[in-house]
Order: structure tokens, then sequence, then C-alpha cells
């Protein structure tokens, strides 16, 4: 069994990213909740200054691609 750990404060911030873009695009695409935490208020947490979750979703893979030089689901 493999496993990841993550130790840097880089690959922490990164994980945080794209744990954010994908609970939104679970709220956006299917209307299910993510988790207890609203993904909207963790997206404004890091910066978007949205009020909702679609142009949320569009801010941070904009946001993501500026930030790490690919569009988020891509391999670097």
């Amino acid at each position: 069994m493999d496993s990841i750990l993550i130790d840097t404060p880089e690959g922490i911030e990164h994980f945080r990213w794209a744990a954010i873009i994908s609970a939104l695009r679970l709220e956006v695409h299917t209307g299910m909740r993510a988790s207890r935490i609203s993904a909207l208020a963790a997206a404004q947490s890091v910066g978007c200054p949205n009020r909702t979750r679609s142009a949320a979703l569009k801010w941070m893979e904009k946001a993501y691609k500026a930030k790490y030089g690919w569009a988020y689901g891509e391999k670097p």
C-alpha cells in the first residue's frame, strides 16, 4: 500500500488549493455538499472575492493556473 506524505509548506498549500477546487466542483456540478465546512468559505479564506460557488470556482481555477503554471487536473 502506497501513501503520500506532504510535509513542506508549499505541498500543504498546494493540497489545500486542490481540495478547495475539488469541493467547489462537486458543489457546482452536482449540487451536493462537499463537507461540513463551506467550500465557498474555504475559497474566500485564500483570497477569493466572489460570493457564489460557480464564480468562486472560476476564480480559483484561474488563480490556480496563474500560481502553478498549469490548469488544475493537468499533469505539470
